[in-house]
C-alpha cells in the first residue's frame, strides 16, 4: 500500500463537527442517540481512486456491548452524507482498516470532501475516540 492524502494528519488538525457528543478527557462523551464526528477533508485533494483504505485508531470507553460503526463519505457535487455512500461494521478497540474502495460510491469520487464516523449503537460506550485517521492507496 502507498499512503496518500490525510496520512500523518492528526484528527485534531482537521476541521471537525460533532453531534450528540461532548469533549471528555481526549475523547467524546456520548450525549445522545446518534453520536457523530464529521471531518472536513475537502482541502486535502483526496480522490476515491487514489485512497481506498481508511485506517484509524478507535477506542470505546466503558464498553457495555459490541460497538458498531457506520462511516459515511461524500464529495464532488454532494455536500453531505447519504446512506448509499456508507459502510457499517463492528468496531473493536485498536487500529481499524476499512476498505472504502469496495464501494463504487467511493472509487468514483474525484474529490472527497468529508468523512463522518457514527457510533450506530450509542449505548455501547460511555465515550469513544477516533484518532490518527489516514488514507492509503492499494498497490
Amino acid at each position: 500500500t502507498r499512503s496518500v492524502g490525510v496520512t500523518g494528519v492528526q484528527t485534531c488538525a482537521l476541521p471537525i463537527s460533532t453531534f450528540h457528543v461532548s469533549s471528555f478527557n481526549g475523547s467524546y462523551k456520548i450525549e445522545g442517540d446518534d453520536p457523530q464526528l464529521i471531518f472536513d477533508i475537502s482541502t486535502l485533494g483526496v480522490s476515491g481512486r487514489n485512497s481506498g483504505l481508511l485506517k484509524f485508531d478507535f477506542n470505546c470507553i466503558e464498553k457495555t456491548s459490541e460497538s458498531r460503526m457506520q462511516i459515511f463519505w461524500w464529495g464532488d457535487e454532494r455536500d453531505g452524507p447519504f446512506e448509499a455512500s456508507s459502510v457499517r461494521f463492528t468496531a473493536k478497540n485498536g487500529t481499524l482498516i476499512v476498505p472504502l474502495d469496495a464501494s463504487p460510491w467511493w472509487v468514483g469520487l474525484r474529490q472527497v470532501k468529508g468523512l463522518r464516523f457514527d457510533l450506530d449503537n450509542a449505548s455501547a460506550c460511555r465515550a469513544f475516540s477516533v484518532e490518527n485517521i489516514s488514507l492509503y492507496q492499494r498497490e
